[in-house]
């Protein structure tokens, strides 16, 4: 059951975040995302439920490396070691 709420989760991330998120994270690379309000809130649910199984741990950053305008958030997405429990199940 665990493992479909993930595949939901990463699927919402890989549509409103970035399309390689999900491969970036299975391979235990950490991701920065630019996210705009819209996509913020389309994932607000998804990262919230990674982050309190501890499956990823998601930390703002403060320091903008992308110049769009429309960029609200960058978060860093960087996996932990019960996502690939999880994902080996």
């Amino acid at each position: 059951m665990l493992a479909i709420k993930v595949n939901r989760a990463f699927h919402k991330l890989n549509k409103h975040a970035a399309p390689a998120a999900e491969a970036a994270l299975k391979r235990n690379e950490s991701i920065v995302v630019h996210l705009t309000s819209t996509q913020e809130r389309k994932l607000q649910d998804s990262l919230y439920f990674l982050e309190e199984e501890e499956l990823i741990y998601c930390t703002e950053l403060e320091e903008k490396t992308n110049t769009d305008p429309r960029t609200n958030t960058t978060l860093e997405l960087i996996p932990l070691p019960r996502l690939f429990s999880v994902l080996n199940a």
